[in-house]
């Protein structure tokens, strides 16, 4: 017993001397929203915990799908939450209901709202429409901060 303590003790010395990056990070309380200008109380937001890997989810090679998409019937944006994160996700306007793949497709492929600002701002003029806010940020809100006019 008095080994692996002394394994484990040392171990941990170890990681602690070579700057190693906590094993997760945890958040209380406000912090500011997308658009840097109101406090949003989320609770807690827990970053870097075994299983959950934010940095993969927001990966810019995963935005293929909202380029060059057909405005014709304009652009469907959807918003969501993980791990009290906003993330959205845009497909072409129809005028029929999503199938649940279609949604979940969306949502395997999130983009913050500052990405999906760049992603927008390679459209010409187009009607986008908020089809699905499942936030607290009300949709005056979200158009502001993906500087979307109304």
């Amino acid at each position: 017993m008095k080994r692996i303590l002394l394994f484990l003790f040392t171990l941990l010395i170890l990681l602690s001397a070579s700057g190693c990056k906590s094993i997760f990070h945890i958040e209380f309380g406000n912090r500011k929203s997308q658009n840097g200008n109101d406090q949003i109380n989320h609770g807690i937001n827990i970053e870097n915990v075994p299983g959950v890997n934010n940095e993969s989810a927001v990966s810019e090679s995963n935005f293929e799908l909202y380029y060059d998409l057909n405005t014709a019937k304009g652009l469907e944006l959807y918003v969501w939450e993980i791990e009290y994160d906003v993330f959205c996700g845009i497909m072409t306007g129809t005028n029929r209901n999503k199938t649940g793949d279609e949604n979940e497709y969306i949502k395997q492929n999130p983009a913050t709202f500052d990405q999906m600002k760049k992603i927008l701002k390679t459209y010409n003029e187009v009607d986008i429409i908020i089809i699905s806010n499942e936030t607290d940020i009300s949709g005056n809100d979200i158009y502001k901060a993906l500087d979307i006019e109304q």
